[in-house]
């Protein structure tokens, strides 16, 4: 978006909302596919090594996280969406510069990942693990909230293409 190709994509005849959310689906669709690669790498090493395996242990051990799948899902799916969105962010913040872009992006996301968990550490909860996941949900969803509002107001008022 903010190299020469950018020139291209702000002159279509969408807004920035539009191109965000295309960019976003983009990353989504491939940190879904990394995913269940990953998922099906582990089964295979796991399927594939020759040590004895206990399946009741291993049955046992995540059991009681089974019903929490969903949750899990949902917490990866937001927290996926609050990633690339901060890249995003970091991009458009990296842009803003007329030397060195891509270091300030870097930077950017550096600072970004800093800050955000140095607070997360303060609104951590351990006791109760719906909660614990129910409030990572919550954090990611007002994260993803800010990212986008941020990248939104860079692509729209501040866009500086080279």
């Amino acid at each position: 978006v903010y190299d020469r190709q950018g020139y291209l994509t702000l002159t279509l005849p969408v807004s920035e909302h539009q191109i965000i959310i295309a960019k976003l689906l983009g990353g989504l669709v491939w940190s879904i596919l990394s995913y269940i690669v990953f998922i099906l790498s582990i089964l295979i090493i796991f399927f594939l090594t020759p040590i004895e395996k206990d399946f009741t242990a291993l049955y046992n051990f995540i059991s009681p996280y089974l019903s929490y799948g969903w949750l899990y899902a949902l917490s990866l799916f937001v927290s996926s969406i609050a990633w690339i969105l901060s890249i995003y962010l970091s991009i458009s913040i990296g842009q803003l510069f007329n030397e060195y872009r891509t270091a300030m992006g870097i930077l950017a996301y550096i600072v970004i990942a800093i800050v955000i968990g140095y607070v997360s550490l303060f609104f951590r909860i351990e006791n109760d693990f719906n909660m614990m996941i129910g409030t990572e949900i919550l954090r990611d969803l007002f994260l993803s909230a800010i990212y986008y509002l941020g990248t939104y107001y860079i692509l729209k008022n501040k866009v500086n293409l080279q």
